[in-house]
């Protein structure tokens, strides 16, 4: 885990919080206009991952 939180662009991983807040987000008028995308919930370490 360390190894992969020192890997990723924010060098930390995304905690249930940061998961929350995301769909959170998706849940509200806010995100209305979003449809049919995947979002990464993991500090950009999708990109060097």
């Amino acid at each position: 885990m360390d190894i992969a939180a020192k890997r990723a662009p924010s060098h930390m991983l995304a905690t249930i919080e940061d998961v929350g807040m995301a769909t959170a987000f998706l849940a509200s008028d806010y995100a209305k206009l979003i449809t049919g995308q995947t979002m990464h919930i993991d500090g950009g370490y999708h990109v060097v991952g």
